[in-house]
C-alpha cells in the first residue's frame, strides 16, 4: 500500500524506513485479499497467484505459475471461459461463475471478477482474476463468505507487482471495492478513489474521520466488537460481517468488509488494511428471495419442481398435504407422473409435457392420487419451464396445482340450485298466468256492465260509486295485465310478431287514446317525425305500441302543466340502405327524477322514492316491461332528468327494416300497406277530435256472449256508413292480391281469436286494422263494415256486436268470390 503517512507502531517506535513499510505492505497486498487471485497475460497464462489460490485448489503455488489457466478448469466449462475471456478483453471487465478442478478431483464453483490492466508496454495487458467459492442451496447461488474483491490496474510483470509502490496503488485505486487503511483508533489514513463512486465522498474528505461514526447506529455495537476482537487476538483476517454505512446523500448502503492487520518488523500491528464491498443490491435480492421462498412454503397451492428428466426435486408443504404425506422425502427423486392417476399420467406424457417443452407452458385439469389412501384428487394444473436468467437455458419444470374438488362441488350445488330456482320460477309464472286469467275474466265483465250502467244511472251519488267501481277495476286490470306481461317476458314466452307499422298512424292512434286525459289536464301533446324518417317500418306493432303507451302514459301522469312531446328520428350514421336505427324520445315538463333514482325506476315493483302513490298510483311495472320489451327488440332505453325540470326517455332500436315506397306509393318487398294517408292530408301528425269512447270497456271479455252461439246476425246488406266516416266510391281500386292476402291474415289470426273470446280492445284493434285496409285498398265494403264495427265497440253495443263480428266471414268470402270472377 502506497502512502506518505507513516503511523507510529503500538509502542511509539517508528519503523526503520518508509521503504521498509512499503515493502511490507506490497508483499502483503495480494495475500491479504480473501479471494483466490490469478494474474494472467494476454495468452491466458498465469504470471502470478496469491496464497489463497493455492489453498482453494489444494495445490502449491509453484504448480499454479506459468500454466494456461484452462488447465485448472472443469472440462465442461472451457467454452464458457473462452466466451468470458473474450468479453474481458473487449469490455475491460467481466464477471461470471467458473468451475475449477480441486486437487482431489472435485469441481469447485467460483464467483470470478476480472479486470483488464493496461501496462503501456508493447500494447500488452494483464488480466486480474479474483475468485471466491460459492455454494448452492434451494434459493440459488449464494456467496460462501463475502463477495469477491475485483482487482484492477496491475503492472505487467510479477517482479514489478512485488517491488513497485506504483503497482500497489494501481491495484487499490482502481478496485471496484473500497480499499482503505485505518489506524488503531479507527480513523481513515487512506481511502481508495472507488469511495467517491460508491458513497459519494471524495477520498480526501474521509481522511481523519472515524469510521464508526458513519455506520448505522443499530450495527455499531457488533462492528466494534468484531474489530476490537480481531485486533486484540492478532487475527490474520478480520471480518466485520454485514453492516450499513451512510453515504453522502444520507442513505445507508449495505457492506461486507474484510481486514488484515499490518505489522512492523517487531510483529506489532500498527494499522488495519480493509476491503469493503457494496452488497446493497445482493441484500435486496436476498430479501426478495426470502419473500419468494416464504411465499412458496406458505402457499395454499401445491408447488413442486422437477428436473429436466421429470424427477421430483422439491414439493412445498401444501403439496405434501394434498398428497397425504408428512414430508416430501417419500416422493423426491421419483418420476413426476407417479403422482397422477393412470389417465392423469397419460395426459401428462402425451399432452402436457410436450406442450411445456415446445411452448414453455401448459394449463389444464387433471387427476392426482393421494399417496396414502389412493383416492383421486381433481386438480387444475399449470406446468412451465424455469430458465436460467443469464443463458436462457431450461433449468427445471415447475408445477402449480389447485385442488378443485370443493369448487366442483360448489358448481354442482349451484347448478342444482339454479335448476330448482328455474322450476320454482316457472311454477310461479304459471300460477300468476293462471290466476290472472281467472281474475281477469270476471273483472272484465264487471267493467263492461259498469260501463252499461253508466248510461242508465242519473243519481250523482250512485254515479260516483259507479265511477269508483270502474276506476278500481281498471287499476286492478292494469296490474293483472302488467303481471301477465312481465311473467311472459321473464319466462321467454313472448315472441315478436313483425309486421309493417306506419309510424304516423301509430302516433295518431296513441294521441287519440290519451286525448281525454290531455284535455282534462290541459297538457299540449306534440308529435314530431323527422322528414328523413322512413314512414313504414317492420316492427312488432303490439309491442312498440305498448312501449309508447307506457312512456307517454307516464309522461302525462307526472306532468301537471306544460307539454308532452314525442320525437321520432333515425341515426343515419349507422343506417344501411334498407335498415335504419330507430330513435324515439318522450319528453315531458313534469316532476322529474332524482339522479339516484334513475336506475331504480326500471326495476320491478319499484317507484321513485318520495313519489306519492295516492296521487300518482301505478304498480311499478310499466318501465320494467318497457325496458324488457326494448331489449327483446335488440334495443336500449335511457333517461335524462332532473327534479322539477321534466324527463326525457329515449329508446334506441338498431337495424330496423324499413319499407321504401314506389312512385305510386305502393309498398315494396311484398308487405301490405296497412295505412295510406289521403293525398289531401297535410304532412305531420294532426290531433284528431277527442274520442270519448277510446278508453271505455278496455279488455272486456263478456261472460255469456259467444259470437258463434249468440244467434245474432246482421243483414246481408251493410247499413249506411255514419256521417263522420266517408270514403271514396271507388271499390277495389287497390292491389287485389295484397288485399286478399291481408284479409286472409286477419281472418286466420284476429277474427278466429275474437270469435272465441270477445275482448273490447281486441275488437277495437280488429276494426281499426280493417279501417286502415279499407282506406289503402279504397274498398267501400271493408270501410263500411269497419265503421259499423267500431261504432258498436265504442258504444259498447254487446247485443249486436257478436253478430257483426260473425258477419266478417261472409264479407271475406264475398270479396274472394268477386276477385275470382
Amino acid at each position: 500500500m502506497a502512502t506518505n503517512h507513516i503511523e507510529p507502531d503500538g509502542t511509539g517506535k517508528q519503523s526503520d524506513t518508509a521503504v521498509d513499510l512499503v515493502s511490507e505492505t506490497l508483499s502483503a497486498s495480494l495475500n491479504f485479499l480473501p479471494d483466490a487471485v490469478f494474474i494472467l497475460n494476454s495468452h491466458r497464462v498465469s504470471v502470478d497467484v496469491n496464497g489463497n489460490a493455492a489453498d482453494r485448489l489444494g495445490l502449491n503455488t509453484g504448480t499454479l505459475l506459468d500454466q494456461p489457466f484452462r488447465h485448472f478448469l472443469d472440462t465442461g466449462s472451457l467454452s464458457e471461459f473462452d466466451n468470458f475471456f473474450e468479453g474481458l478483453v473487449t469490455n475491460g471487465q467481466n464477471r461470471s461463475i467458473l468451475y475449477l478442478m480441486h486437487g482431489d478431483g472435485q469441481t469447485l464453483a467460483m464467483d470470478c471478477t476480472a479486470l483488464k490492466v493496461e501496462t503501456g508496454e508493447h500494447d500488452d495487458a494483464l488480466f486480474v482474476l479474483s475468485l471466491r467459492s460459492v455454494t448452492y442451496d434451494r434459493t440459488g447461488f449464494r456467496e460462501q463468505h463475502i463477495s469477491a474483491a475485483e482487482i484492477s490496474d496491475l503492472k505487467k510483470t510479477r517482479e514489478a507487482l512485488l517491488e513497485s509502490e506504483h503497482m500497489h496503488k494501481v491495484l487499490t485505486d482502481n478496485s471496484m471495492d473500497i480499499i482503505c487503511q485505518l489506524d488503531l483508533k479507527g480513523h481513515y489514513t487512506y481511502v481508495s478513489p472507488s469511495a467517491e463512486k460508491t458513497l459519494g465522498y471524495q477520498p480526501i474528505q474521509m481522511l481523519g474521520l472515524k469510521a464508526i461514526d458513519h455506520i448505522h447506529p443499530d450495527d455499531r455495537k457488533n462492528v466494534i466488537r468484531l474489530f476490537t476482537y480481531g485486533v486484540k487476538k492478532g487475527e490474520q483476517q478480520i471480518s466485520l460481517a454485514e453492516y450499513r454505512f451512510r453515504a453522502s446523500n444520507g442513505t445507508y448502503l449495505w457492506f461486507q468488509t474484510l481486514g488484515k492487520p499490518l505489522m512492523n518488523r517487531e510483529g506489532e500491528t500498527y494499522a488495519i488494511l480493509m476491503s469493503s464491498r457494496d452488497i446493497t443490491n445482493r441484500k435486496r435480492r436476498d430479501e426478495e428471495l426470502l419473500k419468494f421462498v416464504s411465499l412458496v412454503e406458505n402457499s395454499s397451492d401445491f408447488i413442486a419442481m422437477s428436473d429436466l428428466d421429470k424427477l421430483l426435486i422439491y414439493i412445498n408443504p401444501s403439496g405434501c398435504n394434498l398428497l397425504g404425506i408428512r414430508t416430501a422425502d417419500h416422493v423426491l427423486g421419483k418420476p413426476l407422473e407417479k403422482l397422477y392417476t393412470p389417465d392423469g399420467a397419460k395426459l401428462l406424457r402425451r399432452k402436457a409435457l410436450p406442450k411445456v417443452f415446445d411452448k414453455g407452458l401448459w394449463t389444464g385439469e387433471t387427476t392426482m392420487i393421494n399417496q396414502v389412501t389412493g383416492a383421486p384428487v381433481a386438480v387444475r394444473q399449470t406446468l412451465f419451464l424455469v430458465r436460467d436468467t443469464q443463458t436462457g437455458k431450461p433449468v427445471c419444470i415447475a408445477t402449480i396445482l389447485q385442488d378443485i374438488r370443493e369448487r366442483r362441488k360448489y358448481i354442482n350445488d349451484l347448478k342444482r340450485a339454479k335448476e330448482r330456482a328455474e322450476l320454482a320460477d316457472k311454477a310461479k309464472s304459471e300460477f300468476l298466468a293462471n290466476i290472472s286469467h281467472e281474475i281477469r275474466t270476471p273483472l272484465n265483465g264487471i267493467l263492461g256492465f259498469a260501463d252499461l250502467l253508466g248510461s242508465n244511472i242519473q243519481d250523482p251519488k250512485n254515479r260516483h260509486y259507479l265511477e269508483n267501481i270502474r276506476s278500481s277495476g281498471q287499476n286492478l286490470l292494469q296490474l293483472i295485465n302488467d303481471i301477465l306481461d312481465l311473467s311472459k317476458i321473464e319466462s321467454g314466452r313472448i315472441e315478436l310478431q313483425h309486421d309493417v307499422v306506419d309510424i304516423h298512424s301509430l302516433l295518431r292512434e296513441i294521441e287519440s287514446i290519451f286525448s281525454l286525459q290531455l284535455l282534462q289536464k290541459k297538457i299540449t301533446f306534440r308529435a314530431e317525425v323527422a322528414p328523413d324518417m322512413p314512414r313504414k317500418l317492420i316492427l312488432d306493432e303490439i309491442r312498440i305500441r305498448q312501449i309508447l303507451l307506457n312512456l307517454i302514459g307516464n309522461a302525462i301522469k307526472f306532468t301537471g302543466q306544460g307539454y308532452v312531446r314525442v320525437k321520432v328520428r333515425t341515426d343515419k350514421r349507422d343506417s344501411s340502405k334498407n335498415r335504419t336505427n330507430l330513435i324515439i324520445s318522450v319528453e315531458d315538463t313534469g316532476i322529474g327524477i332524482e339522479p339516484s333514482q334513475q336506475k331504480i325506476i326500471f326495476e320491478s315493483f319499484r317507484q321513485q322514492s318520495g313519489q306519492s302513490n295516492r296521487k300518482y298510483g301505478g304498480t311499478g311495472l310499466g318501465l320494467t316491461i318497457t325496458k324488457r320489451l326494448t331489449q327483446k327488440m335488440g334495443g336500449s332505453i335511457g333517461v335524462v332528468s332532473a327534479p322539477g325540470k321534466g324527463s326525457t326517455f329515449t329508446i334506441r332500436i338498431p337495424g330496423v327494416e324499413c319499407i321504401p315506397e314506389t312512385s305510386a306509393g305502393e309498398v315494396q318487398s311484398g308487405w301490405m300497406n296497412r295505412y295510406e294517408r289521403p293525398e289531401s292530408t297535410a304532412p305531420g301528425i294532426e290531433t284528431p277530435k277527442p274520442d270519448t269512447g277510446a278508453l271505455t270497456g278496455s279488455d272486456v271479455p263478456i261472460s255469456g256472449f259467444s259470437v258463434t252461439d249468440s244467434g245474432h246476425n246482421i243483414p246481408g246488406n251493410l247499413p249506411p256508413v255514419p256521417a263522420e266516416r266517408t270514403y271514396s266510391d271507388d271499390d277495389g281500386a287497390g292491389n287485389t292480391d295484397e288485399l286478399l292476402n291481408r284479409l286472409r291474415q286477419l281472418h286466420e289470426n284476429d277474427w278466429e281469436r275474437l270469435r272465441n273470446t270477445l275482448i273490447m280492445s281486441n275488437a277495437r284493434a280488429f276494426g281499426r286494422k280493417l279501417e286502415s285496409l279499407g282506406i289503402s285498398s279504397r274498398n267501400r265494403e271493408i270501410s263500411s263494415y269497419a265503421a259499423l264495427l267500431l261504432d258498436q265497440v265504442e258504444s259498447f253495443d254487446v247485443e249486436r256486436l257478436p253478430g257483426t263480428i260473425n258477419f266478417f266471414e261472409k264479407l271475406y268470402n264475398d270479396i274472394k268470390q268477386k276477385a275470382s270472377i
